[in-house]
């Protein structure tokens, strides 16, 4: 059943019910797996993965989570009503388009949507938001059931977030404002030592393996990139990193771009620098004064000196992140 495909095919009320749909299914086999591990007595650590697909478009919550938000009490928030619409080409383009009725909306593009489309899209995205708590409370519950939540660590991420109407855009591109690259990380541990509560230490997800690793005290392969977020989570240290670096190369070329969309972000905590390949205009942005992202100061005179900073950190954190391995065997 549509809201009709004329305005907005990425949203449908899907055929399957609550049990049927993928969200279910995860929790259920994830509640089973730790259910059948305690039956066996099998007291080996454990790693268990449960990737949820959702939330994510198009956007169809099942059953009771299909409406259980109502898009007239939504806000699509502040940068939707005042976006920016020329910060970079492409972003000129995606207005251009929606001004011109010509936007596509039934891939994975980008697309800038009207307040009911944004309120819609929101709405259906907190119906699969909610299914997914209630799936991972149940995951919780069987934890403590099984008496596995007294030796467990859980972790809660996810690999992007989402424009959710942040600057008019639905869905993801490479314009890495707030609402794509800030993601959700929790990390619950039962050894007190590491239950710090809110750290607003820079962090990535990059770092998550390498973390893992040393929770468990297996040394990292040579090369790993990432680095463990336990120092921080001790009270050891305030951060690990200076800055995060966002690397972005598109599977198709869009948004006016012949060939594939390349794009490298610099986030370190105060300012945001964007470097688009092939081209001489950028990003760049002070998170302190400017939160929505809403300036782009990146021909601005009085910002050439941080510029050419950030630029130059860009380029140490990319030669960081270069594959070290594997050595060669043989020394001449």
């Amino acid at each position: 059943k549509t809201l009709g495909e004329s305005w907005n095919p990425q949203i449908y009320e899907p055929s399957v019910d609550e049990s049927h749909y993928p969200t279910r299914y995860i929790c259920e086999r994830t509640c089973n797996w730790l259910k059948e591990h305690a039956r066996q007595g099998d007291s080996r650590p454990f790693f268990l993965q449960c990737s949820f697909p959702d939330p994510h478009h198009p956007f169809t919550p099942p059953g009771r989570y299909w409406d259980m938000y109502s898009p007239e009490a939504i806000d699509p928030g502040p940068s939707f009503r005042n976006p920016a619409r020329n910060a970079v080409p492409p972003m000129t383009r995606l207005w251009r388009e929606f001004e011109q009725g010509m936007s596509s909306k039934r891939w994975t593009y980008p697309f800038v949507a009207n307040d009911l489309q944004a309120r819609e899209m929101i709405a259906k995205t907190y119906g699969q938001i909610t299914f997914i708590d209630d799936a991972i409370g149940e995951i919780l519950a069987a934890l403590e059931a099984t008496g596995f939540a007294e030796n467990t660590v859980v972790c809660f991420m996810s690999d992007h977030g989402d424009y959710l109407g942040d600057h008019g855009l639905m869905l993801k591109g490479p314009m890495h404002y707030q609402s794509l690259i800030r993601t959700p990380f929790v990390w619950c541990d039962p050894d007190p030592s590491l239950a710090r509560g809110r750290i607003d230490a820079l962090a990535s997800t990059v770092d998550f393996a390498s973390t893992v690793l040393d929770r468990v005290g297996i040394a990292p392969f040579h090369g790993i990139h990432g680095r463990s977020l336990l120092p921080v989570l001790r009270g050891e240290r305030q951060s690990i990193r200076n800055s995060i670096l966002v690397e972005q190369t598109t599977q198709f070329a869009y948004l006016g771009f012949d060939d594939v969309v390349m794009v490298h972000s610099l986030f370190d905590g105060r300012w945001r620098l964007a470097v688009w390949e092939g081209c001489e205009w950028g990003e760049l942005y002070d998170l302190s004064s400017d939160p929505l992202e809403a300036k782009n100061l990146w021909d601005e005179p009085s910002s050439m000196s941080v510029k050419s900073r950030l630029l130059f950190n860009l380029v140490q954190s990319m030669q960081n992140h270069v594959d070290r391995s594997p050595f060669p065997i043989t020394v001449s």
